[in-house]
């Protein structure tokens, strides 16, 4: 797994955690009995026991995230939300990847990756690669903390009207961030499409760019 999957999959389990402990000290004005350990071998199996649950927790949480994101997309009548771009860009972007194949809204995900992929240089790929890291970790944090709302009764955590605030106010920061971070990679695909070919195939001979991976950048949440 890449480093950038692996940050994606710890950084929310950390938002629910720390949303439910807030929680229940608002709610009983203590924390769980199991934090409150007193030797360092309970302290060393309390911290193992959260490493191992974190991974898994943050693979369900991109789950949940991805799925509604793609109820979404579906929504607005778009094939995929990770590559929204109009007829005009799509059909820059085709010309620049020289397809044999006739021109599909529906391939608008596989054109826009390997444009992303093969076409643009290094950098503008890394600008692409960091926003979409953004988008993705706000994305499934807001989903984070939504959960914690859910599955708190299950854990006997009243939904104060101070926490369930305070929540949404995160969560209402997190969309804002995503959106934001969507809307710049998308105008950035735009923007590139409208640059000449031979300067895009004369950047990437000038960083001599290595072969494209399946991981990073666009169609890398198919495996989230």
């Amino acid at each position: 797994m890449d480093q950038d999957r692996q940050i994606r999959f710890i950084i929310p389990p950390f938002f629910l955690f720390a949303s439910l402990l807030v929680g229940r000290y608002l709610s009983c004005g203590s924390l769980p009995e199991f934090l409150k350990a007193d030797s360092g071998k309970e302290i060393v199996a309390l911290l193992a026991a959260t490493a191992v649950i974190t991974i898994p927790l943050g693979y369900l949480i991109s789950t949940i995230s991805v799925f509604i994101l793609r109820l979404l997309a579906r929504l607005f009548r778009e094939p995929t939300y990770e590559a929204v771009v109009t007829d005009h860009v799509l059909k820059r972007i085709w010309s620049l990847i020289k397809h044999d194949g006739e021109e599909m809204r529906r391939s608008m995900l596989y054109a826009t990756t390997t444009f992303d992929h093969e076409i643009l240089s290094d950098g503008v790929h890394m600008w692409l690669l960091r926003r979409w890291n953004s988008f993705n970790i706000s994305v499934h944090s807001a989903v984070a903390l939504t959960i914690a709302l859910a599955v708190a009764p299950l854990f006997s955590i009243q939904l104060t009207r101070y926490w369930w605030l305070s929540t949404l106010g995160f969560v209402a920061l997190f969309l804002n961030a995503a959106f934001t971070a969507w809307r710049e990679v998308m105008t950035m695909i735009e923007f590139q499409s409208h640059r000449p070919q031979e300067h895009s195939s004369s950047e990437n001979e000038k960083n001599k760019r290595k072969p494209p991976t399946l991981d990073g950048g666009f169609g890398s949440d198919a495996k989230d």
